[in-house]
């Protein structure tokens, strides 16, 4: 239940892919502590994946995306697309001491 609850504050943002618009791009942040999580074991798997697309239903497929590389450092595309989405980062306000998205 731990790792479920932080589902939520983990979730930067998405978008939509502006080519097609048939896939759903969930961006994740993936650092704690410093280091690169499995996403797996917060929640974010195969399984989620399916659920999400059997109630998502305006777009062909979701994926999740890793918003750090796998040393802590930022992905300017990802970066970019969050903002002409509409997400800003605001630091230091979540319980955990990592950066959350408002939506």
């Amino acid at each position: 239940m731990e790792a479920r609850l932080g589902i939520a504050i983990m979730i930067a943002g998405y978008w939509i892919e502006k080519r097609t618009n048939t896939t759903l791009f969930i961006a994740i942040n993936n650092i704690r502590a410093g280091k690169d999580i499995d996403l797996e074991f917060y929640g974010y798997e195969e399984l989620y994946l399916k659920r999400l697309s059997e109630r998502i239903t305006d777009t062909d497929s979701i994926k999740f995306i890793r918003i750090y590389s796998y040393n802590g450092a930022e992905q300017p595309q990802i970066e970019r697309n969050l903002r002409e989405g509409g997400f800003r980062r605001l630091s230091n306000v979540s319980a955990y001491g990592t950066d959350i998205a408002l939506v």
